[in-house]
């Protein structure tokens, strides 16, 4: 019976060291993290999760979370419809970084989340197109572009034009 016993001991603590197995140990890690506003060690747990598993659904929309909460909001979104879609998006979520999230199937966060995002993209573009400012050029370091007075000239402008010589004469001699 002990030798029986044993061998489901050493059944179970392979079973922990695989990737599956990794990725839901800090996944879990990582929410535990971020509820004690340990931010730095969640985006590295969530990262290590999504590394060795990034299909999962909890790792994709733990991904979403930390680029909304970096303001990338595309990315966010695109992480959250992936979510929605991975395989896992039907397990009930049992901790969360937010109580009410809790209990709740993952393509159902994974789905207000990215509602929330895309309301606030829409957001931003609607006020982008209500500023009233005019277009300002910009180089790639940023600074404005600046309407010279004059235009600028070529070589070919400063120069004088050329005249052809006049044809030779068809004349007989």
């Amino acid at each position: 019976m002990a030798s029986e016993s044993g061998k489901r001991l050493r059944a179970r603590m392979d079973n922990l060291r695989s990737p599956e197995a990794q990725t839901v140990v800090l996944n879990l890690r990582g929410v535990s993290a971020m509820n004690r506003n340990d931010v730095r060690s969640a985006q590295e747990d969530f990262a290590q999760a999504y590394k060795l598993n990034p299909n999962n659904a909890f790792s994709l929309n733990n991904q979403g979370f930390i680029a909304e909460m970096n303001g990338d909001l595309e990315t966010a979104q695109d992480f959250y419809r992936e979510a929605q879609k991975a395989g896992g998006a039907g397990v009930r979520v049992g901790l969360a970084t937010r109580q009410d999230a809790e209990g709740i199937r993952l393509y159902s966060v994974a789905n207000g989340s990215e509602a929330e995002v895309s309301g606030a993209l829409e957001a931003a573009s609607e006020a982008r197109r209500q500023k009233a400012a005019p277009i300002q050029l910009k180089r790639r370091d940023g600074t404005p572009v600046t309407e010279p007075t004059t235009p600028p000239t070529t070589p070919q402008q400063t120069a004088p034009p050329t005249v052809a010589p006049p044809p030779p004469s068809t004349v007989p001699q």
